[in-house]
């Protein structure tokens, strides 16, 4: 038994021996009996708040778990007309144009007529006033003599609150009666606003979460569309380097090709000396090296990963098989190659690989070199790493090329090549760790700067700082 029930229970126990005092003066009983009375009154209302608070309570933990209008709606109307024992409870939500229209009814008991609104007069009144309403007879209320639909539905009680959030009216929720004997107090108002309160809310809530879903749906559609378009323009790239890459190739190729089909023709006419045929022979071997070269820069490239096989390198020696493997090439054109070995001590790298981007930047300086030119190749060792520098005294890199200098297919100042030599030379460099870059502070030629960690060179051979 609850606690208000066992109230009542002493209160009928006290007013049944307040009736049975014969001795007490008549105006006294009827004044104790009317303290009683109020005093009942007083716990009917209470125990109407009481449960009026844990329905609010309860429909703010359940309006706090939905995520769509419908289900705010038809929770709090739910509740409500449980908790009044309307007979019937509509939500009217204001429309995009600002007029009322009916979103959710709510019948008790079920099984009214679809065709039933709600008093139209109303409803206006509180969307307009913005403030919850109450009577308890409508139709002799004055200030709904011209509603039709009070009199058409004889409703009789009715509650309507406002749905608001700050200066913006969301609607109304809408509770009537036509019950005589069941007529909605000031705790069912007060009740109605505090829900409508919460529904207010929740329902913001609920349209800014669709919102959002409606705005994550766009965002992963124009995602999708813009990975096709990137999909589609990678294809469109790749086939328009492809086509640039088999155009230069073919390009390419043909010089030597060409070289090779003259200098064989002549070894196939008439009877060349044996000094003619080795240098036929020669300048054919020549052509094919180029082939070779031009080949190995193409798979490099189309391969990507390059493996790094680091070992310990001693300088002296990798600059000397550095120049043998250059300087013939160099001797036979006229050019001169330097070496300058600062730092004689070994160090840890892939020695083929780092031979290859040295040559590739080398053959770059021999393409663009006229006679006389000077390639120096140097080596030390600085508080940044192990730093080679390669300097020519040739024309320069135009100011229009070097922001795409180490770009595949860029090339400049050379007769033949794939225009892949500098960007497998940064990968191979990339890939040790080091950086490569063009010393733009280089007065006259071109000087390119490769810088290998620190971690490549012996400790005890570091600078001491």
């Amino acid at each position: 038994m609850s606690a208000s029930d066992c109230a009542q229970g002493y209160l009928d126990t006290l007013e049944h021996q307040v009736l049975g005092l014969g001795e007490v003066p008549e105006d006294q009983r009827r004044h104790m009996l009317s303290l009683i009375h109020l005093v009942r009154e007083q716990m009917i209302s209470l125990s109407q708040r009481e449960r009026a608070y844990h329905t609010v309570v309860k429909s703010c933990e359940d309006l706090a778990s939905f995520e769509d209008v419908d289900q705010v709606i038809l929770s709090t109307l739910e509740r409500a007309v449980e908790l009044t024992k309307a007979e019937r409870g509509f939500c009217i939500l204001v429309g995009q144009t600002g007029e009322p229209m009916l979103k959710v009814s709510h019948r008790y008991p079920p099984g009214g007529s679809d065709s039933e609104h709600p008093s139209e007069t109303i409803v206006r009144r509180v969307l307009e006033g913005r403030r919850p309403l109450r009577t308890t007879n409508a139709a002799h209320d004055p200030r709904f003599q011209e509603s039709a639909s009070i009199a058409s539905y004889h409703i009789r009680s009715v509650l309507c609150a406002p749905l608001s959030l700050k200066d913006e009216i969301l609607g109304a929720l809408y509770l009537d009666t036509r019950q005589r004997v069941r007529q909605f107090s000031e705790v069912d108002l007060q009740t109605l606003e505090a829900m409508a309160s919460q529904a207010s809310v929740a329902i913001a809530l609920a349209r800014l979460i669709a919102d959002l879903r409606t705005q994550n749906e766009r965002l992963e559609s124009a995602l999708r569309e813009l990975d096709r378009t990137r999909h589609e323009l990678t294809k469109a790239e790749r086939l328009s380097m492809l086509g640039q890459v088999a155009a230069g190739v073919v390009h390419d190729l043909r010089g030597p090709m060409n070289t090779i089909k003259g200098y064989a023709g002549l070894l196939s006419n008439g009877e060349p000396s044996p000094e003619e045929r080795r240098q036929l022979t020669h300048y054919i071997l020549q052509a094919v090296d180029r082939l070779n070269s031009m080949c190995q820069e193409l798979l490099d490239f189309a391969r990507g990963e390059v493996t790094i096989v680091p070992r310990i390198v001693y300088m002296p020696e990798f600059m000397e098989r550095l120049r043998i493997l250059l300087q013939p090439e160099w001797k036979a054109r006229g050019l001169h190659l330097e070496m300058e070995v600062g730092y004689t001590g070994p160090a840890v790298f892939d020695e083929g690989r780092l031979t290859r981007a040295l040559m590739n930047i080398a053959n770059n300086a021999r393409e663009a070199l006229g006679p006389g030119g000077i390639l120096r190749i140097s080596v030390c060792v600085e508080e940044r790493g192990l730093v080679f520098r390669l300097r020519d005294n040739g024309p320069g890199v135009p100011p229009a090329l070097r922001e795409r200098l180490f770009e595949p297919f860029v090339t400049f100042g050379k007769r033949e090549g794939t225009g892949l030599g500098l960007a497998i030379a940064r990968k191979i460099v990339e890939d040790h760790g080091g950086t490569i870059r063009l010393d733009e502070s280089c007065a006259a030629g071109a000087a390119f700067v490769i810088t290998l960690p620190l971690e490549c060179v012996p400790p005890e051979e570091r600078p001491r700082c």
